[in-house]
Protein backbone atom coordinates (compact mmCIF):
# COMPACT_ATOMS: atom_id res chain seq x y z
CA UNK A 1 0.00 0.00 0.00
CA UNK A 2 1.13 3.52 -0.74
CA UNK A 3 2.39 5.56 2.20
CA UNK A 4 3.33 2.51 4.29
CA UNK A 5 7.03 2.15 3.34
CA UNK A 6 10.05 3.91 4.78
CA UNK A 7 10.91 6.87 2.57
CA UNK A 8 7.33 7.08 1.28
CA UNK A 9 5.40 7.48 4.53
CA UNK A 10 2.07 9.28 4.44
CA UNK A 11 1.85 10.92 7.85
CA UNK A 12 -1.78 12.01 7.45
CA UNK A 13 -2.70 8.41 6.69
CA UNK A 14 -0.64 7.30 9.70
CA UNK A 15 -2.68 9.61 11.95
CA UNK A 16 -5.85 8.12 10.45
CA UNK A 17 -4.63 4.59 11.23
CA UNK A 18 -3.88 5.59 14.84
CA UNK A 19 -7.39 7.00 15.10
CA UNK A 20 -8.98 3.79 13.82
CA UNK A 21 -6.70 1.11 15.29
CA UNK A 22 -5.75 2.67 18.65
CA UNK A 23 -8.11 5.42 19.64
CA UNK A 24 -11.26 3.77 18.27
CA UNK A 25 -11.00 0.56 20.32
CA UNK A 26 -9.90 2.49 23.41
CA UNK A 27 -12.89 4.81 23.11
CA UNK A 28 -15.19 1.82 22.68
CA UNK A 29 -13.92 0.14 25.84
CA UNK A 30 -14.34 3.36 27.80
CA UNK A 31 -17.84 3.89 26.40
CA UNK A 32 -19.04 0.37 27.20
CA UNK A 33 -17.04 -0.51 30.32
CA UNK A 34 -20.08 -0.22 32.62
CA UNK A 35 -22.09 -2.51 30.33
CA UNK A 36 -19.25 -5.03 30.26
CA UNK A 37 -18.92 -4.88 34.05
CA UNK A 38 -22.67 -5.61 34.34
CA UNK A 39 -22.54 -8.53 31.91
CA UNK A 40 -22.19 -12.21 32.74
CA UNK A 41 -18.92 -12.78 30.86
CA UNK A 42 -17.17 -9.47 31.56
CA UNK A 43 -14.93 -9.84 28.50
CA UNK A 44 -13.61 -7.49 25.83
CA UNK A 45 -11.90 -8.63 22.63
CA UNK A 46 -9.83 -6.21 20.54
CA UNK A 47 -8.82 -7.12 16.99
CA UNK A 48 -5.10 -6.67 16.42
CA UNK A 49 -2.66 -8.26 14.02
CA UNK A 50 0.38 -10.49 14.13
CA UNK A 51 2.03 -7.61 12.26
CA UNK A 52 1.96 -5.71 15.59
CA UNK A 53 4.24 -8.19 17.35
CA UNK A 54 7.52 -6.54 18.32
CA UNK A 55 9.14 -9.98 18.46
CA UNK A 56 8.14 -10.82 14.90
CA UNK A 57 8.60 -7.30 13.49
CA UNK A 58 9.56 -7.00 9.86
CA UNK A 59 9.94 -3.94 7.65
CA UNK A 60 7.31 -1.82 6.03
CA UNK A 61 3.69 -1.10 6.89
CA UNK A 62 4.78 1.41 9.55
CA UNK A 63 1.40 3.07 10.11
CA UNK A 64 -0.48 -0.23 10.32
CA UNK A 65 2.10 -2.05 12.47
CA UNK A 66 2.62 0.79 14.92
CA UNK A 67 -1.07 1.59 15.31
CA UNK A 68 -1.86 -2.06 16.11
CA UNK A 69 1.17 -2.32 18.45
CA UNK A 70 -0.07 0.78 20.28
CA UNK A 71 -3.51 -0.82 20.60
CA UNK A 72 -1.86 -3.91 22.08
CA UNK A 73 -0.14 -1.73 24.69
CA UNK A 74 -3.47 -0.09 25.51
CA UNK A 75 -5.02 -3.54 25.98
CA UNK A 76 -2.20 -4.58 28.31
CA UNK A 77 -2.66 -1.40 30.35
CA UNK A 78 -6.44 -1.84 30.44
CA UNK A 79 -6.02 -5.46 31.54
CA UNK A 80 -4.43 -4.12 34.74
CA UNK A 81 -6.84 -1.23 35.20
CA UNK A 82 -10.00 -3.29 34.60
CA UNK A 83 -9.01 -6.36 36.59
CA UNK A 84 -10.47 -4.86 39.79
CA UNK A 85 -13.85 -4.62 38.08
CA UNK A 86 -13.65 -8.28 37.08
CA UNK A 87 -13.24 -7.41 33.40
CA UNK A 88 -10.90 -9.41 31.17
CA UNK A 89 -9.58 -7.94 27.93
CA UNK A 90 -7.70 -9.70 25.14
CA UNK A 91 -6.16 -8.83 21.80
CA UNK A 92 -6.58 -11.18 18.84
CA UNK A 93 -4.95 -11.78 15.49
CA UNK A 94 -7.83 -12.93 13.25
CA UNK A 95 -5.50 -14.70 10.83
CA UNK A 96 -4.71 -13.78 7.24
CA UNK A 97 -8.35 -13.43 6.24
CA UNK A 98 -9.88 -13.27 2.75
CA UNK A 99 -11.15 -9.71 2.94
CA UNK A 100 -10.46 -6.57 0.93
CA UNK A 101 -7.33 -6.14 3.03
CA UNK A 102 -6.20 -9.78 3.04
CA UNK A 103 -6.97 -10.41 -0.59
CA UNK A 104 -8.31 -13.48 -2.41
CA UNK A 105 -5.27 -15.67 -1.70
CA UNK A 106 -5.48 -15.27 2.10
CA UNK A 107 -5.46 -18.56 3.99
CA UNK A 108 -8.52 -18.09 6.23
CA UNK A 109 -12.16 -17.40 5.38
CA UNK A 110 -14.01 -14.77 7.40
CA UNK A 111 -16.28 -17.55 8.72
CA UNK A 112 -13.31 -19.64 9.93
CA UNK A 113 -11.75 -16.63 11.61
CA UNK A 114 -14.97 -15.57 13.35
CA UNK A 115 -15.76 -19.12 14.53
CA UNK A 116 -12.21 -19.55 15.83
CA UNK A 117 -12.25 -16.23 17.66
CA UNK A 118 -15.59 -17.06 19.30
CA UNK A 119 -14.38 -20.51 20.35
CA UNK A 120 -11.14 -19.20 21.84
CA UNK A 121 -12.88 -16.33 23.63
CA UNK A 122 -15.41 -18.74 25.15
CA UNK A 123 -12.55 -20.71 26.71
CA UNK A 124 -10.85 -17.74 28.36
CA UNK A 125 -11.22 -16.60 31.93
CA UNK A 126 -10.01 -13.80 34.18
CA UNK A 127 -6.61 -15.47 34.56
CA UNK A 128 -6.05 -14.92 30.81
CA UNK A 129 -6.60 -11.16 30.74
CA UNK A 130 -4.07 -9.20 28.71
CA UNK A 131 -3.07 -12.05 26.38
CA UNK A 132 -2.30 -11.69 22.65
CA UNK A 133 -3.83 -14.67 20.84
CA UNK A 134 -4.45 -16.01 17.34
CA UNK A 135 -7.93 -16.94 16.15
CA UNK A 136 -6.95 -20.61 16.62
CA UNK A 137 -5.89 -20.08 20.24
CA UNK A 138 -2.13 -19.91 19.73
CA UNK A 139 -0.19 -17.33 21.71
CA UNK A 140 1.62 -14.49 19.92
CA UNK A 141 4.74 -12.97 21.45
CA UNK A 142 4.38 -9.28 22.16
Amino acid sequence: RAGQAFGDLDYDSWRDELEVNLLGPTRMVEAFVDNVAASDLKQVAVVSSRMASLTEAAGGYYPYRTSKAAANMAVRAMSTDLKGRGISIFTFHPGWVRTNMGGPSAAVTPEESAAGLAKVLAGLGPQDTGRFLRYDGGEIDW
